[in-house]
C-alpha cells in the first residue's frame, strides 16, 4: 500500500482525516510523555545548576577563607606586645655592642695616637 493510499484510506468526506480516539489519546499522551520529560529534563537541569553553583560558592568562600589563613601565617608575629618588648630589647643590646665597639675602636685610635704624639 502507497502513502497515497494510506492517506486516502484515513481521510473522511471532503478529504478530511478521520481522527480516531484511540490515535488522539496516543498522540496526548506521548505529547505529554514528552513534555513531561522535558519538564523533568529542565528541572534536572536547574536543579544541576543550582547546586553547581552553590558548590561554585562554597568552593570560593573556602578559596577565599583558605587565602586568608595563609595570609595570617604569613603575615609575621611581630603584633604582640611581647614580641615587641623582647626585641626591642635585643635591638638596645646590639646597639649598645655597636656603640661600644665603635668606641673602643675610636678609643684605641685617640689613645695611640696620643701615645705616639
Amino acid at each position: 500500500m502507497s502513502l497515497y493510499q494510506s492517506k486516502l484510506r484515513n481521510t473522511g468526506p471532503k478529504g478530511a482525516p478521520i481522527i480516531d480516539s484511540l490515535s488522539v489519546d496516543r498522540t496526548m499522551k506521548t505529547r505529554m510523555q514528552n513534555h513531561g520529560q522535558s519538564n523533568l529534563l529542565r528541572e534536572k537541569t536547574l536543579t544541576f545548576e543550582k547546586e553547581l553553583d552553590q558548590s561554585r560558592r562554597t568552593s570560593l568562600r573556602e578559596e577565599h577563607e583558605l587565602r586568608k589563613t595563609i595570609l595570617e601565617l604569613r603575615k609575621p608575629q611581630n603584633d604582640s606586645k611581647e614580641w615587641l618588648l623582647k626585641n626591642h630589647g635585643r635591638f638596645n643590646d646590639w646597639k649598645q655592642r655597636e656603640r661600644t665597639k665603635l668606641e673602643h675602636k675610636y678609643s684605641s685610635r685617640s689613645s695611640k695616637e696620643k701615645v705616639e704624639n
